[in-house]
């Protein structure tokens, strides 16, 4: 039953509004940014993009979690940044970004936050 939940995110409030913050943002050509902070909750909505848009990794789509070197978290960033890049959204986790990085596009979105930011 969870397994047929996962790639309908219709399923979830949360996850419904995420999608369509998604789906707006896309029409206007807007970036979006996601800080959850389980890893579990990011990889869903990964996979929810890649089936439902067929968005991919380091694309459309940015991911980071605590596996991800410095390296690799700064290429993330960079390609995020860069307006004539694909990426429209990036999926963070909150202890990996917490602090030290510099992002200028995109509409800030945190999973589960009561105050919007």
């Amino acid at each position: 039953m969870a397994e047929d939940l996962r790639l309908k995110p219709k399923a979830g409030d949360k996850s419904w509004f995420l999608m369509e913050l998604i789906r707006l943002s896309t029409t206007l050509k807007e970036k979006v940014l996601v800080f959850e902070q389980y890893i579990e909750a990011l990889t869903c909505i990964k996979e929810q993009l890649e089936s439902k848009h067929y968005w991919k990794e380091w694309k459309e789509i940015i991911y980071m979690d605590g596996k991800s070197n410095s390296r690799k978290r700064q290429t993330g960033i960079n390609i995020f940044n860069n307006p004539k890049s694909d990426a429209r959204i990036m999926l963070a986790s909150t202890k990996t970004c917490g602090k030290g990085i510099n992002l200028h596009q995109g509409l800030f979105c945190r999973i589960g936050q009561k105050k919007v930011v």
